[in-house]
């Protein structure tokens, strides 16, 4: 309060840089200070000053030998957490003291040096307050103060030390566009440290660490809440660190409004790309337009006002579409130009995305629907991402979030395109699986849409789902397929869903009779020979392996997700009996 603020800016932001080295220099839990930093750490706590007397560190050392001497223990040197929050205290008394006509060329360089020291320490709760302290500070409170309270008791009053004016203080005054510049660092500033808080968390039951779509989902779909088991919901509202995640990004959401963080904006940032940025990133910028957001961090940010929209009940904020907003979206986010890098996001990332995604969904069209290889791309991409990604709930909702806006396209031959494609071309086992089961599902919303109705002409040349046209189409890909022998257990493992689902839709278009009629099932097993193409190297299949002492030797118990085992085998030999029986039924 007493020293020269510029120069005491400098020392102070040398200090937080030491903090970044010091923690990249050292994987040790509880670090060692230096010291220096002891000195002007520890100095600063006289009268609520800033000290930089040479000697202090001489008098520190004297004053723990003597203790030792004493028969006290040594003190525990302070961990990088708190000299980070000592040091960001003294840059908010510092920076309202400098008077110049440049003012940001002060902050600018202290914020360059804040936000690495914040990444290092982003997993301290302490750390995180004295940023937004800092912020608040910077920025002004524009929150209304609490109404004035009377003690019954004498409490003593804090007095308020006076901090000493500025020494180098001229006559000039900062222009508007200073104002503005020091405007835009603050949001700059913002949203990495969003982008470094959120990824410093750990996640919640195998989601993220905020499990917004989880969240989202169990609020539009109750129903669908496993029983007897605490929906992330519950598990929010009961944990106290939890609560104190949410209460502290809904302090970051007020702090970005304080500063007219525009969500506008935002979407504009997260629809492209991330693109490097050129030049040196220490150096001062000298316009507004100069300085850019955090790509990932205003993502974050616009996922957290979405998710206090839907969850919470905050006012609603911009328009949402699938296209073209979330599809530029996912594109941006989700693996690189040509798909490759999917499903090797941070859990908290893909969660943002997926919600954006479930939040588009919420409106009565899809958007501009442009051409279908750009709804193709998007599927893909998303479909690639529910295959990949390692949290078991987000795999789950990204499916989810594909097979909902698939169904959602009003052209039926597009939806048919990319079912067929991805049982043709498709890489992944799991997503063949998952196409079977979209073409399953657009023949029983066919068959309820024109039930009741004028018959359908099953025979027509048409890709509606109902007609025995898209069966004979997609036939190939289901029926005429490489089934490999026992002896090859990860290629079988991995198959086995996608031949367990083929199973599950032909005895269902065996067992229903409406659907055998209009789909003409009887004569497409006869053209195709299902029994002979597909049913019967199955039963081979499984006779071969009840032989096959390494398939019979492992069981349920056994950690061996990769083999096909017994158990595995047993699934396959029911669903097979399941369909020879329903075979009976069909007019060959």
């Amino acid at each position: 309060r007493l020293g020269n603020p510029r120069e005491v800016v400098l020392k102070v932001t040398e200090l937080l840089e030491a903090i970044t080295h010091e923690e990249n220099g050292s994987g040790r839990e509880q670090e060692d200070a230096t010291d220096e930093e002891n000195e002007h750490i520890g100095s600063g706590a006289d009268e609520g000053g800033i000290g930089v007397d040479s000697n202090a560190h001489v008098n520190a050392e004297t004053a723990i030998d003597l203790s030792q001497h004493a028969g006290h223990p040594r003190p525990v040197p302070p961990s990088s957490a708190m000299k980070f929050c000592s040091l960001l205290s003294m840059l908010s008394i510092l920076h309202p003291r400098i008077k110049t006509k440049h003012p940001s060329r002060f902050l600018s360089t202290s914020l360059h040096a804040m936000l690495p020291a914040y990444t290092q320490v982003a997993r301290d709760e302490l750390a995180t307050d004295a940023v937004l302290s800092f912020l608040k500070t910077i920025t002004g409170s524009k929150r209304p103060k609490l109404p004035p309270r009377m003690s019954s008791t004498a409490v003593p009053m804090r007095q308020n030390i006076q901090s000493a004016p500025d020494p180098e203080a001229g006559p000039e005054t900062p222009g508007t566009e200073d104002a503005a510049l020091q405007i835009r660092l603050l949001q700059s500033f913002l949203t990495y440290v969003i982008e470094a808080y959120v990824d410093s968390l750990t996640s919640i039951n195998n989601d993220s660490a905020f499990a917004w779509t989880s969240r989202l989902q169990e609020k539009l779909h109750p129903q669908k809440i496993i029983p007897h088991r605490t929906a992330f919901g519950a598990i929010f509202a009961e944990t106290e660190h939890l609560q104190r995640r949410d209460t502290t990004i809904g302090q970051m959401i007020a702090l970005a409004r304080d500063l007219n963080i525009h969500p506008l904006e935002l979407i504009v940032v997260i629809s492209h790309v991330e693109v490097e940025a050129a030049g040196n990133e220490n150096e001062i910028a000298s316009s507004p337009s100069d300085i850019h957001l955090s790509h990932t961090g205003s993502l974050y940010l616009f996922a957290a006002m979405q998710a206090s929209c839907v969850l919470f009940d905050a006012p609603s904020l911009l328009h949402l579409d699938i296209f073209p907003n979330h599809s530029r979206i996912l594109e941006s986010f989700i693996g690189d130009a040509n798909m490759n890098g999917i499903g090797a996001e941070r859990g908290s990332l893909v969660d943002a995305v997926l919600l954006l995604g479930f939040v588009a969904l919420q409106e009565p069209s899809l958007g501009e629907l442009g051409e279908n290889e750009d709804f193709n791309r998007y599927l893909q991409r998303l479909s690639v991402l529910s295959a990949n990604t390692p949290s078991p709930s987000l795999r789950y909702h990204a499916h989810i979030l594909t097979t909902a806006v698939l169904h959602a396209h009003p052209n039926a031959q597009a939806r048919f395109d990319f079912i067929r494609d991805t049982l043709d071309q498709c890489p992944y086992e799991s997503l063949k699986a998952s196409a079977v089961g979209w073409f399953k599902d657009e023949v029983l919303s066919a068959f309820e849409d024109t039930r009741g109705g004028d018959p359908l002409d099953k025979h027509a040349e048409s890709p509606h789902f109902g007609s025995a046209h898209a069966l004979d189409a997609i036939a190939p890909s289901l029926f005429l397929v490489d089934v490999p022998s026992s002896a090859e257990r990860n290629a079988l493992s991995l198959q086995m869903p996608f031949f367990l689902s083929i199973l599950n839709l032909y005895y269902l278009l065996c067992s229903s009779q409406p659907l055998r009629d209009r789909l003409c099932v009887a004569t497409a097993t006869t053209r195709y020979d299902i029994l002979g193409n597909f049913i019967g190297p199955l039963r081979e299949l499984v006779k071969e392996a009840r032989l096959n002492p390494d398939v019979q030797a492992l069981n349920l118990e056994e950690a061996e997700p990769t083999l096909v085992g017994r158990a595995d085998i047993d699934l396959l030999d029911e669903a097979l009996e399941r369909v020879e029986t329903a075979m009976h039924s069909l007019d060959f």
